[in-house]
């Protein structure tokens, strides 16, 4: 399962009006964020991509991607669409 972080799910109004509610019950509050997440579950996929962290040490730091034998060509197209608390997908 890859999980992805997203947008901000809070406008900065909502933000504020959120902190000003929370530091009314509890004043040392000092800050409140909300974000969206992204989950895929690749169990079952046909191909599955990766993510992979290069350590600063590493001899693919600071390379170009270029510089690597990857796949030229790749992606995949995922449409979901949100139908009140339901999401319609095409997978």
């Amino acid at each position: 399962m890859m999980i992805l972080s997203g947008a901000s799910s809070l406008s900065a109004f909502r933000r504020q009006k959120l902190l000003s509610k929370l530091q009314a019950a509890v004043p040392l509050v000092t800050s409140v964020s909300a974000e969206y997440i992204h989950i895929a579950d690749l169990s079952e996929a046909a191909e599955v991509s990766h993510r992979v962290l290069v350590s600063d040490g590493s001899h693919m730091a600071s390379r170009p991607v270029a510089d690597f034998e990857l796949p030229v060509a790749t992606g995949m197209r995922i449409f979901a669409i949100r139908r009140g608390r339901q999401w319609v997908t095409n997978v």
